[in-house]
């Protein structure tokens, strides 16, 4: 703890302090109990104005107190959340820094080339709307220009069957 914590508890008078003709600062239990409380309310992260407000009387009853470290418990695991959550991104991305060594001398990275996917809702099912079916039978015709494909969607796992081709070729 600070010096100029203390002074400022004293301050406040929110403890009361014996000074001695030799400089010494005596505390009676009390203010020592304060003092350590604040140091564990600090550590908690509690703002200054919470722990004042406290110590001071206004809000000092129990069950506001136990209410006040719900709040920072559940503000503690909120951070927590956040955190691992941080950490289980960063740890994806070093996965992939580690792989370059190993990757550097297989593989060449080039842009890929354009491609356009046509897929409907049907999962790769043929759908009933005769439209859709005539555009999967004009692919189905134009293979192997056109492939088939499947695109995972960022967002979640759901993934479609679909006919893909390069953008060069979408004019044939």
């Amino acid at each position: 703890m600070t010096t100029s914590a203390i002074h400022f508890f004293e301050k406040e008078n929110l403890i009361k302090v014996n000074k001695e003709k030799n400089g010494w600062r005596y505390y009676n239990v009390v203010d020592v109990f304060r003092l350590l409380s604040y140091t564990k309310y600090k550590n908690m992260e509690m703002p200054m104005k919470a722990i004042v407000k406290q110590f001071s009387g206004e809000d000092s009853s129990y069950l506001s107190t136990k209410d006040r470290m719900e709040e920072y418990k559940k503000k503690a695991e909120e951070k927590s959340k956040y955190y691992k959550e941080l950490a289980d991104s960063i740890e994806e991305n070093l996965k992939s820094i580690r792989l370059i060594n190993e990757l550097l001398n297989k593989y060449e990275f080039v842009k890929s080339p354009e491609i356009l996917m046509l897929y409907d809702d049907e999962c790769g099912w043929i759908s009933r709307d005769r439209r859709a079916q005539r555009m999967v039978q004009q692919c189905v015709k134009a293979m192997p220009i056109v492939q088939l494909g499947v695109i995972k969607h960022r967002d979640s796992n759901i993934c479609n069957f679909g006919y893909m081709v390069l953008e060069k070729h979408i004019d044939k």
